[in-house]
């Protein structure tokens, strides 16, 4: 069983460091903007990939308190054509893929909805979060056990996947008990792949789009 509610109003998860400092920038524009004395809201780093997410769920199940809302907020890689860097994705359903032998990523788990309580929240927040950024969309996420390369975006698309991350699927473990969310800025897209020219122009762009999510989020979950 989780503890007892804390002042806390949310928790925000992101794997890597960069999205970590983007959403604690958040939090304190928020707190500004509200003269708040703290923001009602903390950030937890969980390392990339299915291990870490898996050993970050094991630390943290027994500490966050019981019906705390979970958020994981970071960058992400478009699967299909029509994404900018910076786009916003809060998604719908979440599915697992896996390296399969002689083809790359293939889905092994087609991403299924959330239970009623998460799916509540993320439509909390799709509103939010679409009334600021325009480019927000709702659609089923799929997480692979590393980074979808190629064609293995269309592979994976087929399951009616939009966005490709390595954490939230199993991060979703923490949605026993508590609500949970998942919103993502595309940083890599079909037509620009991670390791190109304009990647650290992308990625620059997708990390300051998550300083105004980390600040809607606290907005909508900390009244």
């Amino acid at each position: 069983m989780g503890t007892r509610r804390g002042p806390d109003a949310f928790v925000v998860l992101c794997a890597l460091a960069p999205e970590a400092l983007a959403a604690r920038i958040g939090l304190a524009r928020f707190a500004r903007r509200s003269s708040a004395l703290r923001p009602r809201g903390r950030v937890q780093v969980t390392g990339m990939g299915p291990v870490r997410s898996r050993t970050a769920v094991a630390r943290l199940d027994s500490v966050l308190p019981w019906d705390l809302p979970v958020v994981v907020v970071g960058v992400a890689g478009a699967l299909v054509r029509g994404f900018e860097a910076g786009d916003l994705v809060v998604a719908s359903a979440l599915g697992v893929a896996d390296t399969v032998a002689g083809s790359g990523l293939e889905v092994t788990e087609p991403p299924k909805v959330l239970d009623t309580r998460s799916s509540e929240l993320g439509a909390r927040l799709l509103s939010a979060l679409s009334n600021r950024y325009a480019s927000t969309t709702s659609a089923p996420l799929v997480s692979a056990v590393r980074i979808a390369r190629g064609s293995e975006r269309e592979q994976l698309a087929r399951c009616g996947a939009v966005v490709c991350d390595t954490e939230s699927a199993w991060l979703a473990e923490l949605a026993e008990g508590r609500p949970f969310a998942v919103v993502r800025s595309i940083v890599d897209t079909p037509e620009r792949e991670l390791v190109s020219p304009g990647t650290l122009r992308a990625g620059s762009r997708a990390l300051r789009r998550l300083v105004g999510v980390v600040d809607v989020i606290a907005e909508a979950l900390s009244g």
